[in-house]
Formats: C-alpha cells, sequence, structure tokens
C-alpha cells in the first residue's frame, strides 16, 4: 500500500518537474520560447526516427538510455538552434499571457512524457516505469493522440 502511494507521489513529482521546466522558460524567456521549443521537440523527433546511422551511434554510445537520451538531447538542441531562426522571440513580462504559458507548459510536459516513453523509449529510467505514467502515457493506441495534442493547442491557442 505504501509503495503504491508512493509511486503516485514520484509520478506526480515528475509531472510537476517538468512543468515547471517548461514554466520556468515561460516565465524567463517568454511565449515564444515555449512555442520554439515545442516545435523544436517535434524536429527533433522527425530526425530521430529518420536518423539513418542508429546503428553507429549506439556502437560508439551505446544502448543505454541515458546514451539515447544524449543523442536525443544533441537533435534536440540542433533543431532548437534551426528553428530559433525561423521563430522570432517577443520580450514579455513575466506574467503577462501566464494562462497561455500554463498550458503550453503543460503541452510540453505531455510531450516530453510521451517522447520519452514511445520515441526514446526511456521507460528503463524509474521515474517513468512506475505505475500512474505508464498507465496514462504508455498505450500504444493513445500515444499518437498524446503525441498530436500539444500541436493542436499550440495552433489553438
Amino acid at each position: 500500500m505504501l509503495s503504491a502511494f508512493l509511486n503516485i507521489l514520484l509520478d506526480f513529482a515528475t509531472l510537476l518537474v517538468v512543468l515547471a521546466v517548461f514554466l520556468g522558460v515561460g516565465m524567463k524567456w517568454g511565449i515564444e520560447s515555449l512555442r520554439l521549443v515545442l516545435l523544436s521537440l517535434y524536429l527533433a523527433v522527425l530526425v530521430w526516427l529518420m536518423f539513418p546511422h542508429h546503428e553507429l551511434a549506439t556502437s560508439i554510445l551505446g544502448d543505454s538510455s541515458l546514451a539515447r537520451f544524449a543523442l536525443f538531447a544533441l537533435f534536440e538542441t540542433f533543431t532548437f538552434w534551426i528553428a530559433s531562426y525561423i521563430l522570432h522571440r517577443s520580450y514579455e513580462k513575466p506574467f503577462e499571457f501566464f494562462g497561455k504559458k500554463i498550458i503550453y507548459a503543460s503541452a510540453g510536459a505531455v510531450q516530453v512524457i510521451i517522447i520519452a516513453v514511445h520515441v526514446i523509449s526511456f521507460t528503463t529510467f524509474p521515474l517513468l516505469s512506475s505505475g500512474i505514467l505508464d498507465t496514462l502515457f504508455g498505450n500504444p493506441d493513445t500515444a499518437f493522440y498524446w503525441f498530436i495534442a500539444p500541436l493542436i493547442l499550440v495552433a489553438v491557442f
């Protein structure tokens, strides 16, 4: 009973940490930076899926979850740099458009969890292999809809 409760708290803490990171980015650099991060995550997934040299990269870096995360972080950095030339960033006050920032941060948190579970297969990490997150985001039948939901939220708001 206690371990199930602790797993629920761990899942909730994981979501809160990811949400806080995205909200911190939104408060510090504005809503356009959140859009930029969300777009670059989609582009990084595209590059990850189409990358032809996974065997070479895994032979150099290894096949651990940390190595896959490092390779995806490299792709994310590259696509963030490319996308920063496409999207402009305007200055805004930290609490301006706060509702939109919360929506975008929530969308980013969902997107990061879905990418970690389904694209990178980062499920050996203890924070992503427990019950609630795996039940909510781990179903392959609904993964596409969870993956598209942040893009729809960005388009609507």
